[in-house]
């Protein structure tokens, strides 16, 4: 099944496991392509809404880079309306892509309407029909997302301070040192919370302790679990291939988990 739109292809692809179905939205344009889904990771989701609850701050800045046709961050923007965060803090949410195809799609956010399949009755509620076989986020849903230019989270940012930045599997496409360069420029307007599913393992602890990030280890567990199309426990993985950082291994708590199998960490104030 696929749709043609702004974004070029947008082919769907159903994964199933034990813990059921994920429907994918696999994007194509030029030489950029990428996977994305909408609520692809609930416990993420769950936790970060809940470690909001008692933010010191009223106004709460969000950023997602890479987001490909933006089903993570209109996501993440009704999974705080679900849990009541709207009411209680002033949420700002910031998208942006190095494709600006992407952004346009996402700006214009209209789904295949076989992504309501795997939603629940409450997260289908935040979607209307849009016509032709298609469904779009409710407006105020919509209204929360203002969509930057097209830009690499290697690049400058001059847009203010952000309590939480997204990155997700973005730094499986760059070098180890580029990885360590991004996560620099992004502590630079980082304040709290930076959120990545997918990095280059084995310096990921060091690039993170250097500008003053620790774990979050809440629901660890659930979350990795949570990335279940990518956890594989046949794959052998070696330095310099694709896998190595996109591929996950079974968890465990091993010496090394807390940084390479985590996807939340937590700013120091003082860094």
């Amino acid at each position: 099944m696929g749709l043609h739109g702004m974004a070029g292809k947008v082919a769907i692809a159903q994964m199933e496991d034990m813990r059921g179905i994920k429907t994918m939205l696999r994007v194509y344009n030029g030489e950029q392509k990428g996977a994305t889904a909408f609520f692809r990771n609930r416990p993420l989701l769950q936790t970060l809404s809940n470690l909001l609850q008692e933010y010191p701050s009223r106004k709460i800045r969000i950023l997602f880079h890479a987001v490909s046709v933006g089903a993570e961050v209109y996501s993440f923007a009704i999974w705080a309306m679900m849990q009541g965060l709207h009411q209680r803090f002033d949420l700002e949410f910031f998208a942006t892509d190095i494709n600006q195809n992407f952004l346009d799609f996402a700006r214009a956010a209209r789904y295949p309407s076989v992504v309501l399949q795997t939603m629940t009755p409450e997260e289908k509620a935040y979607f209307e029909d849009a016509g032709n076989g298609e469904v779009t986020p409710l407006e105020t849903v919509r209204s929360l997302v203002r969509f930057l230019p097209a830009m690499s989270y290697l690049e400058p940012l001059d847009e203010g301070v952000f309590d939480i930045v997204f990155v997700l599997n973005a730094l499986t496409y760059v070098t180890e040192v580029q990885q360590a360069e991004a996560i620099s420029q992004i502590a630079g307007y980082n304040s709290r919370y930076l959120v990545i599913s997918a990095f280059h393992p084995d310096a990921i602890e060091a690039h993170l302790q250097q500008e003053g990030y620790t774990p979050v280890l809440d629901n660890i567990e659930d979350i990795h679990s949570g990335w279940h199309e990518r956890i594989r426990s046949d794959i052998a993985a070696t330095r310099g291939t694709d896998a190595y950082s996109w591929a996950l291994r079974p968890f465990s708590r091993t010496e090394d988990y807390q940084y390479k199998l985590c996807a939340i960490f937590e700013r120091n104030a003082t860094a």
